[in-house]
């Protein structure tokens, strides 16, 4: 009997889709609707090149719910014109005749367009003759036998994409070694997707020998950045435009006067990602007008709230069970998805809401994620990932209990490694509220995974550190105090909040900035917030007497501030036992602007 394909699993779905509207939601029957699959890799399926590949179907049908409608896949709004050259450079590297075998790192920011540009590049390249797509991620690369089996397959060029290359380190190596062992003649491309190229291709150069003489050789072709797909150079209004027609068209209502339509101001605030200005076009349809991109955020995440809650009704699932709903997608989402859905079920009983719900609410529960997120052989993530990111930190803020349960639940290396990724993204992308309890308690699960996925590394480190730490360890525990105390006395009404990096937080910083352990100098912080910019100075004054300023590290980004507006004072200043400790001061309001700004355009700490 053949292997039940995704496209069965997707018919299966609407079947089970259909059923629960029509009949007042039959768990039983609902249920039952689902196919058992399995990843070809394990099972021995692999008889075709195109068997280990996502098909990248469009998922989103009416009643569904807008973050499917934001999905690459999707395709709702036309490829963008401004990434001809990007997607021309791609084909002509991809068509050169040598070397038979290339590799390609691609990185750029969430929600930038990497995804969508690679998918173009597949298919022109498969009405062409090639076999291209991207490997799915429910499927693991890890068993270098059937990797070698699989390369070895008989068959036209191939262009082979990775996305989220850098929550996949061992199955990227194990496809780059396979690769190079098979000694196939036919023309090979291989493609990374990443958000960034820094710590995760290092480790993978120092972990195995063949990768590091691919990328030392020819094959190689390097980094390439990926700009955004809509340039902030006056095409945003044509952009916003042709995005509210095209889901106008999805959605099938009439689509608004275009001479009325104007792209939201704050769009001005983010670098052009296509993401944001799409979530806008959406937002202006479905009546909603958030101010900022943070609003813009949490008005999507609103409807998608509701469109679970009508899908819970219709299967009837109680509205009590509900948090349930919300707490397993968000767990679903920080392990980018539920690979097998025989062992859903298990997944949401070691959840700490839904494992208190009887078992016919949790079959209802596994019924309502197989029918709103189905992915292959199990459950997707919510995406796109800066939506699925934000609702993580809804979640967790809610039930800081919830972090440890999904660490527990990780089985292997390759979950915890994206679980770490993950968790890197949102503490980064909230590096200004570092003390918060939410925060603190992210950054200690970070520790604690990175000491799982990389042990050799954290002893290193911790005997490394072991001299310095006990310094900084006594420093710490009095700082935060010792700055207030100062500031009161010099009339400064503040609020101030100390910070240590963790062994997790040092490693990234030696990766990504290439610095030694020495030369790491913000191990210690102090965020400052008054009420005033003349008080940002003064401040800064006061902390002097209580700290020894170090000449050369003080910058005013309050009388300069940054291209996107950006504000505060950085400074270094050298404290007892001359241990540095970064500081920023700022107001309020300057704290509020700074958290709208996208991360890759925060100054850096020292």
């Amino acid at each position: 009997m053949p292997p039940p394909t995704d496209r069965d699993d997707r018919a299966n779905v609407a079947i089970g889709t259909g059923i629960a509207q029509a009949s007042g939601g039959s768990t039983a029957v609902v249920v039952n609707a689902y196919i058992q699959s399995t990843d070809p890799t394990q099972s021995g399926w692999i008889k075709n090149i195109s068997d280990i590949f996502d098909p990248m179907l469009p998922s989103w049908t009416p009643g569904l719910g807008d973050s499917a409608l934001l999905r690459a896949e999707q395709r709702a709004v036309p490829f963008s014109g401004n990434a001809a050259k990007t997607l021309q450079d791609l084909l002509s590297w991809a068509n050169d005749s040598q070397p038979a075998q290339s590799l390609k790192l691609i990185a750029g920011p969430a929600g930038v367009g990497k995804t969508r540009l690679l998918m173009e590049v597949c298919e022109i390249l498969k009405e062409k003759g090639w076999e291209a797509g991207f490997i799915a991620s429910s499927v693991s690369t890890t068993d270098k036998p059937r990797m070698l089996q699989w390369w070895r397959i008989a068959g036209p060029a191939r262009l082979i994409v990775v996305d989220y290359a850098e929550a996949r380190p061992d199955d990227v190596v194990t496809l780059l070694e396979s690769l190079i062992e098979s000694q196939i003649p036919q023309k090979v491309r291989l493609v990374l997707l990443a958000r960034n190229t820094q710590s995760w291709w290092f480790d993978m150069l120092t972990r195995s020998k063949h990768v590091r003489a691919l990328a030392e050789g020819t094959a190689f072709k390097g980094t390439h950045w990926i700009a955004p797909m809509i340039e902030q150079n006056g095409r945003e209004a044509a952009a916003f435009r042709k995005a509210v027609v095209s889901f106008a068209g999805v959605l099938k209502i009439d689509t608004p006067p275009l001479k009325k339509l104007r792209p939201p101001p704050f769009l001005t605030e983010t670098i052009g990602e296509p993401l944001f200005l799409q979530m806008a076009a959406l937002a202006y349809l479905r009546g909603d007008h958030p101010r900022t991109i943070s609003g813009l955020i949490k008005a999507t995440l609103l409807r998608e709230r509701s469109f679970w809650k009508r899908l819970a009704q219709r299967i009837g699932l109680d509205q009590i069970y509900f948090p349930g709903v919300t707490q397993t997608v968000a767990a679903a989402t920080l392990l980018g998805g539920v690979r097998d859905a025989s062992s859903l079920l298990s997944f949401i009983q070691a959840l700490p809401k839904a494992s208190e719900y009887p078992k016919e609410a949790q079959l209802r529960l596994r019924a309502l994620l197989l029918m709103a997120f189905p992915k292959n052989f199990g459950i997707d993530a919510l995406r796109p990932d800066r939506l699925g990111e934000a609702f993580i930190v809804e979640e967790l803020d809610s039930d800081l209990t919830l972090v440890e349960s999904i660490i527990r639940i990780c089985t292997d290396r390759r979950q915890l490694s994206g679980v770490l990724t993950v968790l890197e993204r949102i503490v980064l992308r909230h590096a200004l509220a570092r003390e918060t309890t939410l925060m603190i308690t992210l950054n200690d699960a970070i520790d604690t995974v990175f000491r799982k996925v990389r042990p050799r590394t954290a002893q290193i480190l911790d005997r490394a550190l072991r001299a310095q730490r006990g310094n900084e360890t006594k420093l710490f525990s009095t700082l935060q105090r010792a700055a207030e105390e100062t500031l009161a006395k010099a009339g400064i009404q503040a609020t101030v909040s100390a910070n240590s990096l963790s062994i997790a937080d040092i490693y990234r910083r030696m990766k990504i900035e290439r610095k030694p352990l020495a030369s790491v100098t913000d191990r210690l912080s102090l965020v400052i917030i008054v009420q005033s910019v003349g008080e940002c100075y003064s401040a800064l004054g006061a902390l002097s007497q209580l700290m020894k300023p170090l000449p050369g590290t003080f910058k005013d980004f309050i009388a300069l501030p940054t291209r996107h507006c950006y504000q505060a004072i950085h400074t270094l200043l050298i404290a007892r036992y001359g241990i540095p400790v970064s500081v920023r001061i700022m107001t309020e309001r300057m704290r509020a602007a700074a958290d709208e700004i996208p991360v890759t355009f925060l100054p850096s700490n020292d």
